[in-house]
């Protein structure tokens, strides 16, 4: 089957997400004892489903490629993608395969914790995903995540975006946990157009603690297009092109901040979403901010994400 509508491609990790709020995160819970909180939500959680509708919420037609499994949280998530305009004919079910999954604790200042279940996404197959790429033949980027979660599938990703980069497509990675480390960044980086891990992940990929020379480090890995390196509150320092760094300053939430769970994933989907709909890369990156920020605002990765038109307003950039 051929799609014609998807711009974008997001591919890798979706899971279904159980939040548990508020969690006193700095205080042991002992066997036996039972924590009284205010409420649990489900949603869609992992980089396809965080990205993915958060670009539908701004505009951008996109699909969905991720391994399921057959139990009842993959139903849950081809439905709530589908609901939201995510294209799902991606989306791969493993028999005998239980869908990924991640228990987030969030405390009363919105900081989180993570329980992870791998379940099927641990049979990420490059050769799968490029086969099913090429049935979305709108495809302008292609977009991977997370790098450092299974060193298994991390060894397929310098092929995978190779392959993409030939195809003309646009590509951007992004990391989680821990960060990994240099290799096999080294190999993938060449062929990624946007890289903007977070502070603790770019330390432990660069074995550098200035952001600065974080960046130079990720260059010499071989990053010739944007990247950068996610500050939290104090914004993102990004090097549109080699030798020119730019501060882009966190903005002020549109409401109190509720759950930070996916604001990385947010500011990625904005920044694409900007490029997608003709902006150049520095007001890009103000709308990512912009898609961050809101986010941040609702529970789960993607309540808080609001329209193309509030976002730009909120960027302080024109939305025609």
């Amino acid at each position: 089957m051929v799609s014609r509508g998807a711009q974008v491609v997001v591919a890798g990790l979706s899971t279904v997400d159980l939040i548990a709020r508020p969690v006193p995160l700095g205080t042991p819970i002992s066997p036996g004892a039972l924590a009284a909180i205010d409420r649990v939500d489900m949603t869609t959680g992992g980089f396809v489903s965080n990205v993915a509708r958060a670009l539908v919420t701004l505009g951008v037609p996109v699909a969905a490629l991720a391994d399921v499994g057959d139990d009842p949280f993959a139903q849950f998530v081809r439905s709530a993608l589908s609901e939201t305009g995510v294209d799902v004919s991606g989306l791969s079910q493993r028999a005998g395969s239980r869908t990924a999954a991640t228990v987030v604790l969030v405390d009363s200042e919105g900081e989180r914790s993570f329980l992870f279940a791998a379940g099927a996404s641990k049979h990420f197959d490059a050769a799968q995903t490029l086969s099913r790429l090429e049935t979305f033949e709108s495809c302008q980027w292609f977009l991977f995540g997370y790098y450092s979660l299974f060193p298994e599938v991390d060894e397929q990703l310098p092929t995978l975006f190779q392959w993409s980069r030939q195809k003309g497509l646009k590509t951007a990675l992004d990391a989680a946990g821990h960060g990994g480390g240099p290799e096999p960044l080294v190999r993938i980086l060449p062929f990624v157009d946007c890289y903007i891990p977070s502070e603790n992940e770019a330390r432990r990929q660069t074995n550098c603690d200035d952001p600065h020379d974080m960046i130079e480090r990720l260059r010499g890995f071989g990053a010739a297009g944007v990247v950068g390196v996610k500050l939290g509150a104090r914004g993102a320092l990004v090097s549109v092109v080699p030798g020119h760094l730019e501060h882009i300053p966190a903005l002020a939430e549109p409401a109190a901040v509720v759950d930070t769970t996916g604001a990385g994933d947010a500011f990625l989907a904005g920044y694409v979403a900007g490029r997608v709909r003709g902006r150049d890369d520095r007001s890009a990156l103000k709308i990512a901010a912009a898609t961050s920020a809101c986010c941040v605002s609702g529970v789960g990765a993607s309540s808080g994400i609001r329209p193309w038109g509030p976002t730009c307003e909120l960027a302080g950039t024109d939305s025609d």
